[in-house]
């Protein structure tokens, strides 16, 4: 049964997601080490809310956002994806401006591609030039890092598929969970760089995979 399960995880998905993963690799390198690609990403979402928070459009865009969270979702946790701040500070500031509608506080935490997205499909009118340049550069950056690490997911998600016992959960589903906290990491890394950020989104990887496959298990 290991035999069979070892050679369904080299399918022909697999093998093409392999290949797509070296192309756009090697489209990407451009000289630049991680740590100047992390720094890239958090220098134009700095940038981003910078620019937005002069308009005063921004206050009406964050109510939209409060919206988002205490009445469609009830959920003030659900606006944490949405900071790239730490857990402490999300619970020692970020809830009690929440739950005051303090949204001139709101302003000041540092925000990610989730909250930046949000606020560009919300803004009512032309979107400002120079906040959709730095969104562009944003959604650039942030797509070089997630693409640059590949890789270490795909690895990642092979190693657990090999682990576990034979579901009906695929490689391909592991990768792109595995994908997912990837992109989480990315997206909630706070502070300056240094070589921790690769654990870090391991283990969001590995996080992510736990969850969905234990999630999977008692579903069956």
């Amino acid at each position: 049964m290991q035999k069979n399960k070892n050679f369904n995880a080299f399918d022909d998905s697999f093998q093409k997601l392999a290949v797509e993963v070296t192309r756009v690799i090697g489209q990407n390198k451009d000289g630049s080490t991680q740590e100047q690609q992390v720094e890239e990403l958090l220098d134009a979402e700095r940038k981003f809310k910078e620019t937005i928070i002069k308009y005063r459009q921004s206050t009406k865009v964050y109510m939209k956002f409060w919206n988002k969270v205490c009445i469609t979702n009830k959920n003030i946790l659900s606006a944490r994806p949405y900071f790239r701040e730490t857990a402490k500070t999300f619970s020692a500031r970020i809830t009690p401006a929440i739950k005051a509608t303090d949204l001139e506080t709101l302003k000041t935490f540092d925000i990610n591609y989730g909250l930046i997205s949000f606020i560009r499909e919300n803004w009512e009118g032309p979107f400002p030039p120079r906040a959709e340049q730095l969104f562009k550069r944003v959604h650039k950056a942030r797509e070089v890092l997630i693409e640059n690490n590949m890789p270490l997911a795909i690895n990642r998600a092979k190693l657990f598929f090999r682990k576990v016992p034979r579901s009906h959960v695929t490689l391909m589903d592991m990768i792109n969970t595995a994908a997912l906290g990837l992109a989480n990491g990315v997206d909630k890394w706070c502070g300056k760089y240094s070589p921790v950020f690769r654990s870090v989104c391991i283990g969001r990887m590995v996080g992510n995979l736990i969850d969905e496959y234990s999630q999977t298990t008692l579903h069956f």
